[in-house]
């Protein structure tokens, strides 16, 4: 667009909260023990069904989590988590 540059509301809405907020806690510090621990096996490649029996709980809670994980991070796609679990040291790419 004209040489511009582009940022979509949701980015902007990012930017503009990282600004007003600088000392904001670090996104794998938002997540609870046990979402951290459910993202940890996920990465490591365990299927939620797996994860559910590892941690004894049932895979609908599993389910729960993860969707509880990407609604705090702002994450819409397995990819993005992946990213996210990576940048996090939580799996190697």
């Amino acid at each position: 667009m004209h040489g511009q540059s582009y940022a979509t509301p949701r980015i902007t809405d990012g930017i503009v909260k990282a600004l007003q907020d600088p000392g904001r806690r670090r996104p794998s510090e938002m997540l609870a023990s046990r979402q951290r621990d459910i993202l940890q096996l996920l990465s490591e490649g365990y299927s939620m069904k797996q994860v559910a029996g590892i941690l004894k709980i049932t895979p609908r809670t599993v389910a729960f989590h993860l969707y509880r994980i990407t609604e705090q991070l702002g994450i819409e796609t397995s990819a993005e988590l992946v990213r996210f679990a990576v940048n996090q040291g939580k799996v190697t790419a």
